[in-house]
């Protein structure tokens, strides 16, 4: 296979993207995680590996961070072994495949993780893990036993790999019960013993099940109070929440997230106040400053969103970077 565009014939895009303020640069700096995991033929790997590297090594680089793939997928990027360089092997977050009932054990993410122990030496050191990812079974949530038991019984698997020291995220699939459960959610992971923090991935999303904005308030504000980093799924492309034509009010953007939990971190806000700041679908309330961010008087400086970088939010997952990028564009956080 040869790629259409290659690192050394040509870049992805011609003119490279400029933060308007430094906060913004602190803020995007290597928060979108691109994703390759999926389990239809119709969208292989491959399309989106050639994607990533033409990102990676374009103009735009610095927003980007690990390449999502699953570990069914090992084969198929065996393949392309060739594109890739041991100088700057590429960083990879792996999504474990998960048990529907924690009853069941975790088979096949036993499986996975020997499969996945078994291949990486024939990479000779072009890539490399820089996180694992599984999704918690929906009856695991039933009561505080089930779900401390199941994160306890994952950990007890991933803990006794090679992969150990990685960090993993414990997807949490949002549904009709998400306002009861949520709290078991964050007592699983906050009663966990080992000494690698077990991180949250929360889904705010378009979808059939999204979480209401009374939902993400509690669930930041959980995260915020048990010192909880957690990644953002779903692909949410937009930066800020949008009213479409149809008047329904998408879910929150991740600078709306952003926002509240920076803010709900410096500030000490309550999960009302963290939910304006999610709902608010007027973008010259969000402000960007030399000296860090403000909104409706809120402020919060540059040292404060860089400690939410690194101890809260850590990436955001996205299709691609194109989709986030030209948004902020069209917004003015990111100029040409």
């Amino acid at each position: 296979m040869v790629y259409r565009r290659t690192p050394n014939i040509s870049m992805p895009v011609p003119h490279p993207s400029f933060p308007a303020t430094s906060s913004i640069k602190t803020l995007l700096n290597g928060l979108f995680d691109v994703t390759g995991a999926t389990s239809s033929s119709a969208a292989p790997l491959r399309a989106a590996l050639e994607t990533y590297l033409a990102d990676r090594h374009g103009v735009d680089d610095w927003m980007l961070g690990s390449f999502v793939m699953g570990s069914w997928q090992w084969e198929e990027l065996l393949q392309e072994k060739a594109h890739l360089s041991a100088e700057a092997p590429l960083p990879i977050q792996v999504v474990l495949p998960s048990s529907d009932s924690w009853d069941g054990g975790h088979p096949q993410m036993e499986e996975a993780i020997a499969r996945t122990e078994e291949l990486l030496p024939q990479f000779e050191g072009r890539v490399t893990i820089t996180s694992l990812a599984w999704t918690l079974p929906a009856d695991a949530l039933r009561d505080g036993t089930s779900a401390l038991a199941c994160v306890s019984r994952a950990e007890t698997i991933v803990g006794s790999s090679p992969f150990a020291p990685c960090p993993r995220y414990v997807a949490f699939l949002p549904d009709e019960a998400f306002q009861q459960t949520l709290p078991l959610y964050l007592l699983a992971l906050g009663a966990q013993t080992t000494s690698h923090m077990v991180h949250a991935m929360i889904w705010p999303g378009k979808q059939p099940t999204v979480p209401s904005i009374e939902a993400m308030a509690r669930f930041i504000h959980g995260a915020i109070r048990t010192a909880r980093p957690f990644k953002v799924g779903g692909h949410p492309c937009h930066p800020m929440r949008t009213v479409e034509t149809d008047s329904a009010a998408c879910p929150s953007g991740f600078v709306n997230i952003l926002f509240a939990t920076t803010l709900g971190q410096s500030e000490g806000l309550d999960p009302a106040t963290l939910g304006e700041i999610l709902s608010d679908t007027n973008p010259s309330h969000f402000l960007f400053t030399r000296a860090g961010i403000e909104w409706k008087g809120l402020r919060a400086s540059n040292t404060a969103l860089i400690h939410c970088r690194r101890q809260l939010m850590r990436s955001v997952s996205s299709g691609t970077l194109e989709a986030p990028r030209d948004a902020l564009l069209r917004l003015g956080l990111l100029t040409r």
